[in-house]
């Protein structure tokens, strides 16, 4: 276990679902502190929803303590922070993190990664138990808690927050085991609950599951300007971490959030290929052919097996990042993403999932990005900026918003 530090700058299967309430409802509470006065935990504070979440927080005039395992004084910085650097999988250190604040909003394990490691499942829900339990402890007021839409049964219908849950791994099972621990406790006595559970993430800093794709287009690029675009597939919608960290952030404080879970994603479900061609179109590529029909579900079903046996999917894997490297090295990039394809990424695809966020858009939220291809465009924009990936010139892209 890695030693902890404090750095401060501080100046002025199938599951139980867990209960699960609609339309929202208020609750009593009692008078709140000026923003100014309050001081909120984020935990995750430097992933790519945490770091999202601490800058709204900052900039409404929020105290922040900002925890992670690692900081960096270059992305996070604001007059009133406080950042606490140490082992997020240390039950001492967590239960450090709560003296003092007022709320908590939870978005570690990153939850813009889609589906996690299953190793780290217990260990994430043993910091969530810490730290509810010391939040309970220390007289904390509200506690946001960024879980994931993927809990979700799959159903060829927009799914609402009432909907069945059914793990597919051990990682989904943890994240129904946090939400059932968070709302086990008497709705009324505080520490007040909020559940918010994302679409799959994508945006500025997010390194994998959705980012892998943004490494697609600079690889077909370097072969010609046309891409072999394809048609279908499950349909889904995704949400960009700038929106999350926002609907957090709204929630915070909201009487109305008290006790309820909230879906969130954009309003602009799609087929899963289409988010491949609208990434090839952003990065200035122009398809070729009427379209290669997506493969059908069965078919996909059949055959999966066989593709994720070592003996295929390794090879593949070795030769994308070969191809990756070389333009790495090519154009100096950051060597952060990765074209790796695994399990998760093809089981991903096999099943349709639409989230309805009519609850959340009921308590007067809106989305800064409505549609998957301005998000998306966001960022393919900073991807470049960060040398991420090779930076294309303005006068390729061909996608409109």
């Amino acid at each position: 276990m890695s030693k902890n530090r404090t750095r401060e700058r501080i100046a002025p299967a199938r599951s139980k679902s867990p209960q699960r309430r609609s339309p929202v409802s208020a609750a009593p509470r009692a008078r709140p502190l000026p923003v100014s006065e309050q001081s909120i935990l984020v935990t995750g504070a430097f992933g790519p929803v945490g770091i999202l979440v601490a800058r709204e927080l900052l900039r409404r005039g929020y105290r922040v303590v900002a925890a992670d395992a690692k900081a960096s004084d270059s992305v996070l910085r604001g007059g009133n922070l406080r950042v606490l650097e140490g082992n997020l999988h240390d039950p001492v250190f967590v239960s450090s993190l709560v003296d003092g604040v007022h709320g908590v909003i939870h978005t570690m394990p990153a939850a813009a990664t889609g589906a996690l490691e299953d190793s780290s499942a217990l260990l994430d829900l043993q910091t969530l138990r810490v730290l509810f339990e010391r939040s309970k402890e220390a007289g904390v007021g509200h506690f946001v808690h960024i879980s994931t839409g993927l809990v979700y049964k799959r159903s060829t219908r927009p799914v609402n927050e009432r909907a069945p849950l059914e793990a597919a791994n051990d990682h989904e099972k943890a994240r129904i085991d946090a939400e059932n621990l968070l709302l086990s406790k008497p709705r009324m006595l505080p520490p007040h609950v909020t559940i918010i559970r994302p679409s799959v993430i994508y945006g500025p800093r997010c390194a994998s599951f959705m980012a892998s794709i943004a490494t697609l287009p600079p690889l077909v690029r370097s072969l010609g300007p046309y891409y072999p675009k394809m048609k279908g597939g499950p349909l889904t919608n995704m949400v960009h971490a700038e929106d999350v960290a926002r609907a957090a952030v709204f929630l915070l404080n909201n009487p109305r959030a008290y006790g309820e879970i909230f879906n969130i994603a954009d309003n602009d479900p799609r087929p899963l290929t289409d988010f491949i061609n609208i990434a090839m179109e952003t990065y200035g590529l122009r398809p070729l052919g009427p379209g290669i029909p997506y493969p059908a579900t069965t078919l996909i079903r059949s055959i999966l097996p066989s593709l994720l046996k070592d003996e295929i999917l390794s090879p593949l894997n070795r030769m994308n990042t070969v191809l990756w490297n070389r333009l790495v090295k090519k154009h100096h990039l950051q060597k952060v993403l990765s074209p790796r394809m695994d399990k998760d990424v093809f089981e991903f695809g096999l099943r349709p999932l639409v989230l309805d966020t009519s609850k959340l858009h009921s308590t007067g939220f809106h989305l800064k990005y409505p549609r998957f291809a301005k998000g998306w465009r966001n960022t393919v924009e900073w991807y470049e900026e960060h040398r991420w990936i090779p930076r294309v010139s303005p006068r390729s892209r061909t996608l409109k918003s």
